[in-house]
């Protein structure tokens, strides 16, 4: 059973975050249909604070495009999202 949660909605502090998602997530390819709009309110709360905030989505991905396994799997996305990852994370929070 599904339940509607209403508008998304979203608490954004002042770390740094990157996500990234497919563009054709939507309500009959995964369990959660609004998954790219949160993210968006996500984005738009991260822009109002000034937090550093990263969204990426691959348009003609399908959920699981970065599963090798994966039937969707698609190696040019799961490649730059994953550089884009470690990017972030150098920048941000480097080793120490």
């Amino acid at each position: 059973m599904r339940r509607d949660l209403g508008p998304a909605r979203a608490t954004v502090s002042s770390s740094s975050a990157i996500t990234t998602g497919a563009g054709r997530d939507g309500p009959a390819q995964t369990a959660y249909p609004r998954l790219i709009e949160s993210m968006r309110a996500i984005e738009r709360g991260a822009r109002e604070r000034s937090a550093v905030f990263e969204l990426v989505v691959y348009p003609y991905a399908e959920h699981g495009f970065n599963l090798q396994r994966s039937a969707y799997y698609r190696g040019d996305d799961e490649a730059n999202a994953w550089k884009r990852t470690v990017d972030m994370l150098r920048r941000y929070q480097p080793l120490r």
